[in-house]
């Protein structure tokens, strides 16, 4: 596993990642910082992108099928 990498930008449409694309640990569309988890508003999945710009962003930390639109298209 350690040889896989951190993250797959594929295209200019498409990236990868696991978590979020500074932190592969942390969850991008939940807050589990209760104890459970909680949907991030719109605003904090958009700081958690950090400027990642691609149309289709698949990450899988949760292993919870999830599709989200968010503000920036």
């Amino acid at each position: 596993m350690t040889s896989l990498p951190f993250d797959k930008q594929v295209n200019e449409d498409v990236y990868f990642c696991h978590g979020t694309p500074k932190n592969d640990l942390m969850y991008l569309l939940e807050d589990v910082s209760k104890g459970y988890a909680l949907l991030r508003s719109d605003s904090e999945v958009m700081d958690l992108l950090a400027g990642q710009k691609s149309k289709l962003i698949c990450c899988g930390h949760t292993h919870t099928p999830r599709a989200v639109n968010v503000s920036s298209g």
